[in-house]
């Protein structure tokens, strides 16, 4: 929970559309929503800093997956959370562990705004 709750706070103080990782810092956890037509990634270090990138795969989900994931400095062995239609591609190669993206959107909702007792979800597809 620590992760999370430092992840939380620097999406709150921070905004998630710029890096706030200093250099040198290792990325603890990283997340990936691996879509139909793009990869999103974002990654977050101890002290809450954070990470993210986007780009479109073009049929090539895991290529550019790993290409975020190496761009973003995640070291072998990062724990992964994915999420989205092709995240597939990735659990069956062996990266990461894939997660019920309603689910996770309901755990750090509760975490980040204990307040709030609804959420909503709009997909893209």
């Amino acid at each position: 929970m620590d992760r999370l709750a430092a992840f939380l706070r620097a999406l709150t103080d921070a905004g998630t559309s710029a890096d706030h990782i200093d250099a040198g810092d290792v990325p603890e956890v990283v997340g990936l929503d691996v879509g139909a037509v793009s990869v999103a990634a974002v990654a977050f270090d101890g002290s809450g800093g954070v990470r993210t990138r986007y780009q479109r795969h073009h049929g090539h989900p895991a290529r550019v997956a790993r290409a975020l994931l190496e761009d973003l400095g995640a070291p072998p062995g990062v724990a992964i959370g994915l999420v989205g239609s092709d995240a597939h591609a990735l659990t069956s190669q062996g990266v990461g562990v894939q997660v019920d993206a309603v689910r996770a959107l309901i755990d750090v909702g509760r975490a980040w705004r204990p307040e709030v007792r609804h959420v909503m979800d709009i997909g893209g597809a």
